[in-house]
């Protein structure tokens, strides 16, 4: 059955998707896809929760796009919304990404274990694109602070945002004069959720994918805070003719290998086949910054 939001937003039926609402600490309801694969029996699965860009909503994710994230290694991925996008109701607003992803992180031991997942020694790898790559960073840096069954044990930084007054986006909502909450905090701080500092403080692994043409976050950026990274593997694939939307169609299957790698290295499981990395002598890529002896 399609399920339609008050905001209009329509979310299609998914096979082996299940749709979930929970309460954050204020009483909203939230709302995340949980995407199922071919889960092993007993303990020690290993789960991706992924917040996606600004530009995008939980129902734009296709099968085809979480079967390719499956097949790097993951029995599970979680995708959340964010409050006042999609299926979620209220009002936008930046300070409430990482407090609304702690009280997701409090209940996904029993979201897990309502649908047949064993909780009990999953390891989670948090990943982000665009603006939630910036989520994801900070989430990082407050769940290790809090008292949680699950954290994550690694991080994804996907054309992470760490300048958010340059973003073309933000500049057409503050002339439009909309969403006037989201603009102020924007415009008060380039960085209003602390990315950052969450990265230069990171201890968990860390893997970065960027565009070498990312239009509206710059390399240069990214490989700073690389750089400044306190974690000891850190690798950094800055992929050639990429932008910022199109990473992952430019580095074809040299993405979903590295990923299989990094999920191997951090969670352990099954190595990547040779399969994986059929076709990645012949995606062009640069290294910076490789710290660990992954690839």
């Amino acid at each position: 059955v399609t399920t339609q939001s008050t905001w209009g937003a329509t979310l299609e039926p998914m096979p082996r998707a299940v749709d979930v609402w929970f309460s954050a600490r204020d009483g909203q309801q939230l709302f995340c896809r949980l995407y199922k694969g071919d889960c092993r029996a007993g303990v020690g699965l290993r789960g991706l929760v992924h917040y996606h860009g600004g530009d995008e909503l939980v129902a734009d994710a296709s099968t085809e796009e979480l079967d390719a994230l499956l097949r790097c290694g993951f029995d599970f991925i979680v995708l959340p919304e964010y409050r006042g996008c999609g299926m979620c109701v209220g009002m936008p607003s930046l300070s409430a990404l990482v407090t609304d992803g702690v009280d997701l992180f409090r209940r996904l031991p029993a979201i897990l274990a309502s649908n047949d997942l064993a909780a009990e020694d999953a390891s989670i790898v948090l990943s982000g694109r665009g603006v939630g790559a910036s989520c994801a960073a900070k989430l990082t840096a407050a769940c290790a602070e809090c008292e949680l069954e699950l954290k994550p044990i690694a991080l994804v930084f996907e054309s992470g945002i760490l300048d958010f007054s340059q973003l073309p986006a933000v500049h057409k909502m503050v002339a439009a004069r909309a969403l006037p909450a989201l603009a102020q905090e924007v415009r008060q701080e380039s960085d209003p959720l602390g990315a950052a500092l969450a990265l230069w403080q990171c201890e968990v692994p860390v893997l970065f994918f960027h565009g070498a043409d990312d239009a509206e976050a710059a390399v240069e950026g990214v490989i700073e805070a690389n750089t400044s990274c306190k974690c000891m593997q850190k690798p950094l694939l800055v992929i050639k003719g990429a932008g910022h939307g199109d990473l992952r169609a430019v580095a074809g299957k040299r993405y979903h290998h590295a990923l299989a790698q990094f999920r191997f290295t951090v969670a352990g499981g099954e190595p990547p086949t040779s399969e994986d990395s059929a076709d990645a002598d012949s995606i062009p890529f640069d290294l910076w910054a490789l710290m660990s002896a992954m690839f």
